[in-house]
């Protein structure tokens, strides 16, 4: 952004983009073991889109490692647990029926007390625009920022600084987070200068190269990119599509937030709209927590109709997380790339049920429709869990006597979250409409799903009243055009992703604190008292 635009800092878009890509996984095998090499004895700069990986410094991994692929935990140890339940526990068997169904993983919060030594250690590249509309408060919050990231990261996790303005400049290499190289940090953050334009692009190119040239990895990496504004140039981001998707990040923009939400979607990113700048460290606080939190990776969720079922169908699963459903309707499987400790996340799935012929006109049967299980990498202990060793499954009652609605109440849980679900999808529908300018019908879509609502918040007030704040919000910022282009596609897009993936960084809203984890609720407080 040029400096002639700098002083309408109201009209522009602070974005924080946020990742956790693909994990590194030794599939049983560990990798040969490296030495450690010396720091650096200097970080080199330069301009381009040029990365040098040899720069870097080499993991260190222990030469025995505890991996055992056929892990099987015990109730009490295992790192995710899941448990399922549907609208109502009784269907007629009088006609077809489609059952709303929910599917809730929860992750332990234990974290190891010697996690930094032994846990989650993680590959970090900051991608950071330095142009000239950072100059001020803005780059002097940044720089406090960037310190305490420095200062909260463990000697195995290792961390690279990448600028952009008009070029893109790779600041330090992947350096290990100890000490010595903690200095060389805070030295690189100090000279820190905001000048010249916004090429976002090179930033997010030169950042790729860097993740994807490495000779070694860390088990978690992740990529955070913070843009203040608009691309100086005009320019397409189709041919870093493909490359985002090999690392799996989505980053964003006021610019291009459509486009770049459309990434963090695709890939489990995350789209984070700082609407004061005063809010960037607590912000990237969260996104650290979230990052040395991470209990379990490569997540499947399967679900299965039993074979001995003949009357049952998945016809749908309600999830932007990656999912697939066999031909024959009988099996689905969501991936999740990773879950941090504390982390819960409600999954909302059909079941189609068909009338089976009885001859007791009065005949209920228990019906079990959904057998889940699930299969993940465990971060801390080294090794993938195939199966838990307590599946889940799903009974309901399947009768053909007319059912007294007392007998049956509806579960509120899986209602609230299909709200939830509801209140993504609105708020996506109506960014829609006020992309084309039709703010009218984007109000409408809001007003009918807030009134909708409103008939069920006698039920859970506080989880209504968070949906209900929301709307509101959005409902204000999609009012018009000067207001959408301001901040209200960027934040109505966030809400959205918030929504969808039940994760958040902040507690700035009561739906943002919901899908806060602890750890990252402490990291953010921690951050708020850094400096002072």
């Amino acid at each position: 952004m040029s400096q002639d635009n700098s002083t309408n800092i109201g009209n522009r878009v602070s974005a924080l983009l946020t990742t956790i890509l693909q994990p590194h996984q030794y599939n049983g095998t560990p990798p040969p073991p490296y030495q450690s090499v010396s720091p650096s004895s200097q970080i080199p700069r330069y301009s381009g889109d040029i990365n040098e990986p040899g720069d870097d410094d080499r993991i260190i991994i222990d030469e025995n490692p505890s991996i055992n692929e056929s892990a099987l935990l015990s109730d009490s140890e295992q790192a995710v647990s899941i448990s399922l339940t549907s609208t109502y526990k009784m269907v007629s068997n009088a006609e077809s029926q489609e059952l709303l169904c929910m599917a809730s993983l929860v992750t332990s919060d234990y974290i190891p007390d010697n996690a930094k030594d032994t846990g989650s250690h993680a590959d970090i590249v900051l991608i950071l625009d330095v142009s000239s509309s950072m100059a001020g408060d803005k780059i002097n919050l940044l720089k406090e920022s960037l310190n305490f990231i420095v200062s909260e990261l463990s000697p195995k996790d290792r961390l690279c600084l990448v600028t952009f303005n008009t070029y893109a400049k790779r600041i330090t290499p992947l350096l290990l987070v100890n000490e010595d190289n903690k200095r060389k940090f805070y030295q690189a953050i100090r000279d820190l200068r905001a000048n010249r334009g916004t090429n976002i692009g090179n930033g997010l190119k030169l950042g790729l190269d860097v993740l994807t040239q490495r000779t070694t990895k860390n088990p978690i990496t992740g990529m955070i990119l913070l843009s203040d504004g608009m691309d100086n140039k005009e320019q397409s981001y189709e041919n870093l599509y493909e490359r985002a998707r090999e690392a799996d990040f989505g980053y964003g923009s006021d610019h291009d937030a459509r486009k770049l939400h459309n990434i963090a979607v695709k890939t489990e990113g995350t789209f984070t709209y700082i609407y004061e700048f005063e809010q960037i460290k607590q912000c990237f606080a969260g996104c650290l927590g979230g990052l040395v939190s991470i209990s379990c990776c490569d997540v499947k969720l399967y679900l299965q109709v039993p074979e001995t079922i003949q009357n049952v169908k998945i016809s749908e699963v309600l999830s932007k997380y990656d999912n697939t459903i066999n031909d024959n309707m009988l099996s689905a499987q969501i991936s999740i790339h990773n879950l941090y400790a504390g982390e819960k996340k409600d999954l909302l799935f059909i079941v189609k049920i068909l009338p089976t012929e009885t001859n007791d006109d009065s005949e209920t049967i228990e019906l079990k429709v959904i057998d889940a299980d699930v299969s993940y990498f465990d971060i801390h202990r080294g090794s993938r869990i195939n199966h838990l060793e307590s599946p889940s499954s799903l009974k309901i009652l399947h009768t053909i006597s007319e059912i007294d609605p007392s007998d049956n109440p509806i579960n509120s849980r899986v209602i609230q979250q299909k709200y939830r679900h509801l209140t993504s999808k609105a708020i996506l529908e109506a960014s829609n409409f006020a992309e084309q300018g039709n703010f009218t019908r984007a109000q409408l879509i809001i007003n009918n799903l807030k009134q909708e609502i409103m008939l069920h918040r006698s039920e859970a007030p506080e989880f209504y009243d968070a949906l209900i704040e929301d709307l509101s919000m959005i409902a204000r910022q999609q009012s018009n055009a000067h207001v959408y282009q301001s901040g209200g596609r960027a934040h109505s897009l966030q809400q959205t992703s918030s929504h969808q993936f039940q994760r958040s960084w902040t507690s700035r809203t009561t739906s943002e604190a919901a899908y806060q984890t602890h750890v990252a609720q402490r990291y953010s407080s921690r951050s708020a008292a850094f400096g002072n």
